[in-house]
């Protein structure tokens, strides 16, 4: 009985960690940009195909770390998530990458710009005072 258990206990030990490998592996497949959102479809082995959608304004930061990474805001808090890239020269998923790195630097610019209009606003009406 003992042998059984430690084959099953050395079973366990080589399968978990592939599967867990496997699990969490997920194939950026496509970006859709909209105006104010975004869509992003994915596929992975055990979850199948995914679409994620944010709107810009959710999205906290996008690098590069091991795979194409995305940090948004959830109503939990932040969320993280790895894409690996599926770079076929046919899909463009780079230029998909870099006009969603656009579309966010624009959104975080027009915050700036209306945050400088409202502290020039409250400024002017405080001088008029």
């Amino acid at each position: 009985m003992t042998g059984k258990m430690e084959g099953y206990t050395w079973l366990i030990y080589l399968i978990y960690p592939t599967y867990l490998m496997i699990k969490g592996k997920k194939i950026l497949l496509e970006i859709h940009i909209d105006v104010k959102k975004v869509m992003l479809k994915s596929y992975s082995i055990f979850g199948g195909r995914k679409e994620l959608n944010l709107d810009i304004n959710e999205i906290v930061e996008l690098d590069f770390y091991r795979g194409f990474v995305i940090k948004y805001k959830t109503s939990l808090g932040k969320k993280t998530e790895t894409f690996h890239l599926n770079a076929e020269p046919w899909n463009n998923l780079y230029g998909q990458i870099k006009n969603l790195k656009l579309a966010v630097q624009d959104m975080e610019q027009n915050k700036i710009e209306n945050l400088n209009l409202k502290t020039s606003d409250i400024k002017s009406t405080a001088n008029n005072l």
